[in-house]
This record gives structure tokens, C-alpha cells and sequence, in this order.
């Protein structure tokens, strides 16, 4: 299985996204890493989706897959409007069930 999942972090003068791949069960972890200037949190979000497309398309739209996404299923968070924008997408995960997004690029964006 492949998981794919990108996390992004503001910095003082521009935004690290961190796309992450992880295939199982051989353990194999591969980071991508980008910087790009400061956008809305919104444009931020979709940055995050499309580079998670990106990496798949790039991988060659590998099976088994689950493309993981930080947006929250919960009308009450910001990013309950992204997750209504992709929640169609094939092999989509969101929270709580996107752990590559929510804490393992969160991780490598943060460190």
C-alpha cells in the first residue's frame, strides 16, 4: 500500500509544504520538500491538495493507494470546504483518517 500526504507550515517570510509518500509494508519513506510565498490559508490548503495529486500522478497513479488530506470532516473547521471539494476524489482519506497528512508530513513541515 502507498499513502501520499502533504502538510504545509507558515514561515517568517514564506511556506514550506512537505509532500510525503510512504509505502508499507516495506517501510519506505520519501519527502518532498518546497518552499513557495505566503498565500491565503485557503490557497494554502489547495497548494497541499495539489501537490498530494501531483506526487501521485508523478508515481504513475500506483495501486494500492490512499491519498491522504488534512481537512477536517466537521462543518465547524476552516477546512470543511476543502474536504467538500475533494471528498469525491478516489482513494481520498481525510481526518482522522489521513495520519501521512495530519502527523507524519505535519512532522517534517514542523522540524
Amino acid at each position: 500500500m502507498i499513502y501520499i500526504g502533504t502538510d504545509s507550515v507558515v514561515q517568517k517570510d514564506r511556506t514550506k509544504y512537505v509532500t510525503i509518500v510512504f509505502q508499507l509494508p516495506e517501510g519506505r519513506l520519501d519527502k518532498t520538500i518546497k518552499y513557495m510565498p505566503h498565500m491565503t490559508n485557503s490557497e494554502r490548503l489547495h497548494v497541499e491538495a495539489a501537490l498530494t495529486l501531483d506526487k501521485w500522478a508523478e508515481l504513475g497513479y500506483p495501486e494500492p493507494c490512499e491519498l491522504h488530506f488534512d481537512y477536517n470532516t466537521n462543518p465547524k473547521h476552516k477546512s470543511y470546504k476543502h474536504y467538500l471539494a475533494y471528498r469525491g476524489q478516489p482513494h481520498a482519506k481525510f481526518k482522522p483518517n489521513s495520519w501521512i497528512a495530519s502527523h507524519v508530513a505535519d512532522y517534517f513541515a514542523n522540524h
